[in-house]
């Protein structure tokens, strides 16, 4: 960015016109041209990095995730509230980057969960099957009869 900023600063755009031409505010376009290369690379080499939260815990969702990659992020948060009582309280949007960090990390992608309880086609797919197919259920709790109409076509 800074030599994107000193690229135009030289080709006589003004502050406002870089800020506006690299979406930046002009304070921002001001403190970058006071800067020489020696104090950019300084300030880049001197970046803090601040220790995740849930760092001790990346082998245990490690470990979850390579047996059970179909889980989502806040079952996971459960397992490990359940495992570890002196779990720090986090937002369930820090456990979900925490576990799509571990995810890309060791490769870990998420894989469908089949459906147990997806209905199976009773009838079988053949040149005369019928173009409606109806199924009836009864309600446990009303008693109430449900019908559902399926059009078919091909």
């Amino acid at each position: 960015m800074w030599y994107k900023i000193r690229e135009l600063y030289s080709k006589g755009f003004n502050k406002s016109q870089i800020a506006f031409q690299l979406g930046l505010h002009r304070s921002t376009v001001r403190r970058y041209l006071k800067m020489d290369e020696d104090t950019l690379t300084a300030k880049l080499q001197h970046r803090r990095r601040y220790p995740r939260i849930l760092d001790k815990y990346e082998s245990y969702v490690c470990d979850v995730l390579s047996r059970y990659r179909f889980l989502s992020a806040s079952q996971i948060h459960d397992w490990m509230k359940e495992q570890y009582p002196d779990l720090p309280v986090v937002c369930g949007k820090t456990v979900y980057n925490f576990v799509e960090t571990v995810r890309r990390k060791y490769n870990l992608d998420k894989e469908g969960f089949p459906n147990v309880f997806m209905r199976k086609c009773r009838i079988p797919l053949t040149g005369n099957m019928p173009r409606w197919i109806s199924e009836k259920a009864v309600c446990p709790h009303t008693g109430t009869t449900l019908s559902k109409f399926i059009f078919l076509s091909w």
